[in-house]
């Protein structure tokens, strides 16, 4: 996978969350699988940057390859080589699902997927299979993105930036409050990086109360997943 994130947002002063070592393994499978990448980070104090550098290191990554910047702030800032290989994004995860079980379960899970599985590395070949939700489902008749919801738009996010001819169209059940969480969603993902006119906003009923159903146009191959594969870390990509 080749989508890395711009920076890490530090709360906790120099230490880093679990979400923090999700995206910094993510980082160290997107460099060895690109040799040509090299890392420059800026830090707001050496222990963290050191404690970033153990990561990488500890995942495969070569000592030479990375570099540390001490620099004020509350940011980790990541700085890439040859970035017209990778796919960078803003992220806002490591504030958002920091305390969320389901989503951090969801992550060691899709890690040890990556690890295992080359074929869900879609750097070069986009007609790979790649496992993506089939809906997604708000709490009660609410529409505010939960951090379960927002975690799995990640994905579908992470997805649409690789996979640049692929749009959605999102149904629900006709509903106002239907059409406004289809919005929500639809926002959510153009601040991921994707285009509007990728995502389109059905008429169609065609969802149950409380959901919206996602449709996937131009996938050359997906396996579609229930939610509650996603959510309770079982299915997680298989």
């Amino acid at each position: 996978h080749n989508a890395v994130p711009s920076a890490l947002n530090l709360t906790n002063g120099a230490s880093l969350n679990q979400v923090h070592e999700y995206l910094v393994k993510r980082i160290s499978l997107t460099m060895k699988e690109y040799q040509v990448v090299s890392l420059e980070l800026s830090v707001p104090s050496i222990e963290v940057g050191n404690t970033i550098k153990s990561i990488l290191v500890s995942e495969g990554v070569d000592l030479n390859r990375i570099s540390v910047v001490e620099k004020t702030g509350n940011k980790v800032e990541f700085g890439y080589s040859n970035q017209s290989l990778l796919r960078i994004y803003d992220q806002r995860d490591d504030i958002n699902l920091s305390t969320n079980s389901l989503a951090l379960r969801m992550m060691d899970n899709m890690i040890d997927i990556l690890r295992e599985r080359e074929d869900l590395l879609l750097i070069r070949d986009y007609s790979q299979s790649y496992s993506v939700p089939n809906m997604v489902t708000f709490d009660d008749r609410g529409s505010q993105l939960s951090n379960e919801v927002q975690a799995i738009l990640s994905r579908i996010g992470s997805y649409l930036r690789n996979a640049e001819t692929v749009r959605i169209v999102l149904h629900g059940d006709g509903s106002s409050s239907s059409n406004t969480r289809m919005a929500s969603i639809k926002e959510y993902l153009e601040e991921w990086g994707i285009d509007a006119n990728r995502i389109e906003i059905s008429t169609e009923s065609r969802a149950l109360d409380n959901q919206v159903n996602i449709e996937y146009l131009n996938a050359d191959s997906i396996n579609l997943l229930e939610l509650d594969l996603i959510n309770d870390g079982k299915g997680g990509g298989k």
